[in-house]
């Protein structure tokens, strides 16, 4: 009997992760934009509440700023040269947060193409003691703008740091949408 119990707890627990997960990717993040026309969709972030960037009239650039429980997130769209495509949005944003900026070596960052083609990603941490920041960048390009999300989250455990390389394989920055 005391197996059956256990069994049977076993299997509710299993079923409530299961409602759980469903229902983060119901409320999943899911944002558009115009001028460019952009949808940015991130199932593997949960809602987040977007408004105007608080520097956004002085630095037109910074459109939209948002944070939900521990991530942070801001979409940024500079001006773009003629014609630049998504990868070299991607390759001209990732060599400035990654050489300019902070300096980082090779080991110290990930950069991944998504399967759409269109969306780049950057992921890497920067330690300020006592925290560390985890960060991401989703890139991409429209209608003459590079267009970029910054996701941050404070760490919180070893295993956070260690699974946030490649955390968002889903996101996608769709143009025209």
């Amino acid at each position: 009997m005391k197996n059956l119990k256990n069994l049977i707890l076993r299997v509710l627990f299993v079923l409530l992760l299961m409602a759980d997960s469903s229902s983060v990717f119901a409320e999943s993040f899911s944002f558009e934009i115009t001028n460019p026309k952009v949808k940015i969709s991130i199932p593997e972030l949960p809602k987040i509440v977007m408004k105007p960037h608080l520097l956004s009239k002085t630095r037109p650039h910074l459109r939209y700023q948002g944070s939900s429980g521990s991530y942070d997130l801001s979409i940024i769209t500079p001006t773009a040269d003629t014609g630049m495509t998504p990868l070299e949005c991607a390759q001209s944003t990732i060599h400035d947060i990654v050489k300019r900026r902070y300096g980082l070596a090779d080991s110290e960052y990930k950069a991944y193409k998504a399967d759409d083609g269109k969306t780049f990603a950057l992921y890497y941490s920067i330690r300020f003691p006592p925290f560390t920041q985890l960060k991401a960048h989703l890139i991409s390009a429209a209608s003459g703008h590079c267009i970029e999300v910054h996701i941050s989250k404070v760490l919180t455990s070893q295993k956070e740091a260690k699974n946030w390389f490649g955390s968002f394989p889903q996101a996608r920055i769709q143009t025209g949408k």
